[in-house]
């Protein structure tokens, strides 16, 4: 799968939209994957799932897991082996 050259965001080979559409969320992912990580950080020990992201910011799904799976690649998110409501739960690596 190829990757967009500067936050490496995925695209589908065989589709022009799909390369278009990830190099236009290049615009905006940064700023998510920063107001992602701050609202898990805001949370402390107890963390955060994607779906508590979803339900209380201003994100989309597929755009929480994105950024959750982003953050978690570059060791500043790890995932837990806790659960909430059947979800994983992610608590920010202390530096």
């Amino acid at each position: 799968m190829p990757y967009t050259s500067q936050m490496g965001l995925p695209w589908a080979p065989q589709s022009d939209t799909s390369h278009e559409a990830a190099i236009a969320a290049e615009a905006f992912a940064a700023t998510q994957e920063a107001r992602v990580l701050a609202f898990v950080t805001a949370r402390g020990a107890y963390g955060s799932t994607m779906k508590e992201a979803e339900m209380e910011m201003p994100i989309q799904r597929s755009s929480a897991c994105g950024r959750f799976f982003a953050l978690v690649a570059a060791g500043k998110l790890r995932k837990t082996t806790e659960r909430r409501e059947g979800c994983a739960v992610y608590q920010v690596v202390s530096q």
